[in-house]
């Protein structure tokens, strides 16, 4: 799964955003608690570390992101730094669904300004900061979802905006043809796909179930229509496989997931 992969991202808040330094001489290992309260980011300003969460290893180098998931806690977390270092760090919890596992991104271009942005805007504590830092969050997740994009030469961008602007037009078409998608880019299917997955890392077959599902859940919280209604305005061919991607998709059936909307509407569940 990658970072921040719902088109509706919802940041429920930011605790805090720090900046930390380390002045190690020698090589040292800090071991902290595995067990982590919140959803991080942290953009490394200076350093050369190595971080460990579980098995997982990531070298932090000058310019590098590393996000680590909330509520960790089957293994060890443990950084290693062999000069002094200094980070960026954002404390921030979502209802989104995010990766289990730690991460780490090159900062493809502009991240290192918008880290120090919202560091400023939320050491400032000057009225309207609050909103200010939500602004520059969103700022930096669009900056991290268009990272994959930044090796993509005009061209390319041109022919993937093309298949885009075909998969909006006809997503929810039941007999949906993928082989068009060729006809609009000119391309052949398996270097269509290549390039299509490193645009928006996902197969299209994906991106045209996730509009489908998106489109389904704007059609259920209106109450205006029936689920088999829902499935056919939403491109699937049948209701019985409808429920079942929805349910694979969301974790709800159709009805359970308006019913927890309406749950949480009611104030019976935490938002």
């Amino acid at each position: 799964m990658r970072l921040f992969e719902d088109e509706c991202i919802n940041i429920t808040r930011i605790f805090t955003v720090g900046e930390f330094r380390v002045c190690a001489e020698d090589e040292e290992t800090t071991e902290y608690s595995s067990l982590l309260n919140t959803y991080e980011l942290i953009f490394i300003l200076e350093g050369n570390n190595t971080t460990r969460v579980d098995d997982t290893v990531i070298e932090d180098l000058p310019g590098s992101v590393r996000y680590l998931p909330k509520g960790q806690m089957r293994g060890t977390y443990t950084v290693t730094r062999r000069i002094p270092s200094r980070c960026i760090d954002i404390f921030f919890d979502t209802d989104s669904v995010m990766p289990d596992r730690a991460l780490s991104f090159r900062d493809l271009g502009g991240l290192k300004d918008r880290f120090l942005k919202i560091y400023h805007i939320f050491k400032s504590k000057r009225p309207g900061y609050y909103v200010q830092s939500m602004q520059a969050m969103y700022e930096i997740i669009d900056a991290l979802r268009k990272g994959g994009e930044e090796y993509l030469t005009s061209v390319t961008r041109a022919q993937m905006r093309k298949a885009y602007d075909y998969l909006l037009e006809n997503y929810r078409n039941p007999k949906f043809d993928y082989l068009a998608l060729c006809d609009v880019t000119g391309l052949k299917y398996s270097h269509f796909s290549e390039l299509f997955r490193k645009t928006y890392r996902m197969s299209p077959n994906r991106l045209v179930t996730d509009m489908r599902i998106g489109y389904a859940k704007e059609l259920l919280v209106t109450s205006r229509y029936s689920v088999g209604e829902i499935a056919t305005l939403s491109g699937f061919e049948n209701v019985y496989y409808f429920s079942s991607v929805f349910k694979k998709k969301t974790g709800f059936s159709p009805t359970g997931y308006l019913a927890s909307l309406t749950a949480k509407n009611n104030g019976e569940f935490p938002m």
